[in-house]
């Protein structure tokens, strides 16, 4: 009777004791998750350049829950009539979207617009029996298991997050669809946060009125081009370019048909550049240039076309006055200088000299030249 009161509690202890392991392991586990949770939210609320936060809510949501894959899309226009940009997936992060992966929406999308109306997590776990998921989505994702959420902020749709699985694995836990919620609803408040951030950057770093950069944007991107050329041992040009007899302009048109001809002149400079090139204004009448991987004479030519169109420009009021030309000098890193200033310099000496030979002209910086 006592050997069989004893077997009874010993086993009750290790019972006990099991459980007691068991329960300070799931203690131990949700300590690690609570402080995972914690640096994740850290990071995705601390971090502000856009690119750089697609990527990381991307590794939370893939190697954080062990999921194949995950799609982040911008939102463009409104959840009824819009479209689904996506902007980031593993080893592809592009702000003006992924063309391939574009979603429009289409009635036969219901699990998309369910999604984006209530705003809740939606788990589909075989995704090729879901009558809800239709055949083009399905091609597209080449997900069996799915996790959805609206990326959402303050009142506003965002976009929406599509995660999960190429094959069917274990059902997903509620824990884990809370965890993911979680994260989602954090990477919503943190991409309003970023998108705001560059907002407010583009404004400190753009001219009001040509939209141009700006002198607080130039020195400091001129030194990164310079140290890219350096590095890939490719040459760089820079141009200061001044309107000729802006004044005089201003004076017999008006200080609106002014502010137009700069508007103009910058749209001309911006659509016959490269996208790699990079268009400053300068100062008032002012323009800087700086022409990546270009020698001298590759940008004389460039200067030269853009100097014989605005010549040619029919500029308002150039029916009373002379017409607007141009003229500018360059300098070419690193024959003229190894230095942002001193490239500067050389470039402005350059302007000097086209004036000085009678405006409508483009010098290239000589240290010869007079």
């Amino acid at each position: 009777m006592y050997l069989i009161l004893i077997l009874v509690l010993l086993v009750s202890v290790i019972y006990l004791l099991f459980k007691l392991e068991k329960k300070s392991k799931e203690i131990t586990l949700l300590k690690k998750q609570t402080s995972n949770h914690a640096e994740i939210t850290q990071s995705l609320l601390t971090t502000f350049d856009l690119n750089k936060l697609l990527a990381l809510i991307l590794e939370n949501l893939t190697k954080g829950f062990n999921l194949d894959n995950a799609y982040i899309y911008n939102l463009e226009g409104s959840e009824t009539t819009g479209i689904l940009r996506c902007v980031a997936t593993p080893g592809v992060i592009s702000l003006k979207g992924i063309d391939r992966l574009t979603i429009s929406f289409l009635e036969e999308e219901e699990i998309i617009s369910l999604t984006l109306k209530n705003h809740l997590p939606l788990v589909i776990e075989e995704a090729g029996k879901d009558k809800r998921c239709s055949p083009g989505l399905l091609k597209l994702l080449r997900l069996e298991q799915m996790l959805l959420q609206t990326l959402y902020a303050h009142g506003k749709i965002l976009g929406l997050v599509i995660a999960g699985n190429n094959q069917k694995k274990e059902n997903l836990t509620p824990e884990e669809v809370e965890r993911f919620s979680t994260i989602v609803n954090q990477a919503g408040i943190a991409l309003e946060n970023a998108q705001f951030y560059e907002k407010i950057q583009e404004l400190t770093l753009h001219d009001e009125l040509t939209g141009a950069y700006n002198y607080r944007y130039f020195y400091p991107k001129l030194r990164e081009e310079m140290r890219l050329a350096s590095r890939y041992r490719q040459p760089l040009s820079l141009a200061i370019i001044d309107l000729d007899d802006f004044k005089r302009y201003n004076d017999t048109n008006g200080h609106l048909a002014g502010d137009s001809a700069l508007k103009q002149i910058t749209q001309i400079l911006v659509n016959r550049l490269r996208k790699t090139d990079v268009v400053v204004r300068y100062g008032g009448e002012e323009f800087a240039v700086i022409l990546p991987v270009t020698n001298r004479e590759g940008a004389k030519k460039i200067l030269e076309d853009l100097r014989k169109e605005i010549e040619n420009y029919p500029f308002s009021g150039q029916e009373t006055s002379k017409n607007l030309t141009i003229s500018a000098g360059i300098s070419t890193y690193p024959y003229d200088a190894r230095e942002a200033r001193e490239l500067v310099e050389a470039a402005d000496k350059g302007l000097y000299q086209a004036k000085n030979k009678g405006k409508n002209q483009i010098c290239v910086y000589s240290q010869t030249s007079p």
